[in-house]
């Protein structure tokens, strides 16, 4: 177990300025108040593995027994279904006492973990719960965030703070954690600066539909330099490092506007080693925006018609295509790779033709 200080912020909307965590906090409406900075414990754990340090798996001792002969009947098929995932990894004993028996597995190579807990019942080892896992840091009262740089604040090796991009790991409605507590604990080196952002979690039940990142400025104790970011919400712990590595661009494909008449479909096709379209038909439009199809890398021509069908296929290929009858008016657009940003073509189909919209937007990590 560590024992680290923090800084204290107050989470403020996505929309607002980035939440700040100078050695008070920083309240919603943007003025200081006093607080403490108390000392934080951070343990760790793996499923239902506690753990004082990442590296106490080391000391943990090998299991020599037979997995498979402690598996009651009823849990014994799917154990021999997942075979292969039990043979993967190196069992050691992470806690035991007469009646219970906690198990990890470790595969350090590929940095993968699993966990099998057992308890005895009637004389015999019953399996009560096991899985994949992953070891992380675990502080009372809160839930970790990932974090990446932000590519709107490039690195300034003279800056006192960096700022970075949070995304909460527990579940949150898909929200960002305004109104909730957020802390971030830092350690610095001469060639590092380790980060553990915390946020204090939603209060009830709550969805998992994805969370926004959220901006935190981190400060420093000096220039930052040429340190690199460390994320420690992981183990192992991630570096993160300029210049940012950006993905490839990738174009998408929308269509929108008048459903096609009767007997009828809107296409749109594109070019290529595996050149082919889309049909859609009346009853499959929708009057909103809708994404198709995105394609990544290769330069692409993508082409809106209105082709003669009724109860045709919905994907056609190259020499099919061709032999479609259009009408109307075509439009056409090529999609080239831009470095940095991603493009959307939307393809508005109205008044017996088509055209395609186009816009781009930065690629963020």
């Amino acid at each position: 177990m560590r024992l680290v200080l923090i800084a204290i912020v107050l989470a403020v909307s996505a929309c607002a300025e980035p939440i700040a965590d100078a050695p008070v906090p920083i309240d919603v409406a943007g003025s200081p108040t006093t607080s403490s900075v108390p000392p934080i414990d951070v343990a760790y754990r793996c499923g239902q593995v506690d753990l004082d340090e990442p590296d106490q798996v080391s000391a943990f001792r090998r299991f020599d027994g037979n997995i498979a002969s402690m598996m009651q009947e009823e849990a014994l098929e799917e154990f021999e279904a997942s075979s292969e995932w039990w043979d993967s990894l190196g069992w050691r004993i992470a806690s035991e006492t007469e009646t219970t028996l906690v198990l990890l597995g470790v595969d350090k190579e590929e940095e993968r973990y699993g966990d099998v807990a057992f308890e005895m019942v009637d004389g015999e080892w019953r399996a009560t719960g096991w899985g994949e896992c992953r070891i992380e840091p675990v502080v009372e009262g809160y839930g970790t965030a990932t974090f990446e740089l932000d590519p709107a604040n490039p690195h300034d090796s003279a800056a006192r703070h960096v700022t970075v991009l949070a995304t909460e790991r527990n579940c949150a409605n898909g929200e960002p954690p305004e109104g909730r507590e957020v802390r971030t604990s830092v350690m610095e080196t001469g060639d590092r600066v380790h980060i553990l952002v915390l946020i204090e979690p939603v209060a009830g039940i709550a969805d998992c539909p994805g969370n926004p990142a959220f901006p935190v400025v981190v400060s420093l104790t000096g220039p930052l330099g040429d340190r690199i970011l460390v994320d420690d919400s992981t183990s192992p712990a991630t570096e993160k490092e300029w210049p940012i590595p950006i993905r490839a661009s990738e174009l998408s494909v929308h269509l929108s506007g008048e459903a096609p008449p009767p007997g009828t479909a809107n296409v749109f096709g594109w070019s290529g080693s595996n050149a082919g379209a889309l049909l859609v038909e009346a009853a499959n439009w929708s009057d909103d925006p809708t994404w198709y199809q995105s394609f990544t890398g290769d330069t692409v021509t993508i082409t809106g018609y209105i082709a003669i069908c009724d109860g045709c296929e919905e994907e056609c290929e190259a020499d099919f295509c061709d032999e479609l009858e259009r009408i109307g008016t075509e439009c056409s657009e090529q999609y080239v790779a831009q470095e940095g940003l991603d493009v959307d073509f939307t393809i508005l189909y109205a008044d017996g033709g088509c055209s395609i919209d186009v816009t781009t937007n930065p690629i963020r990590p």
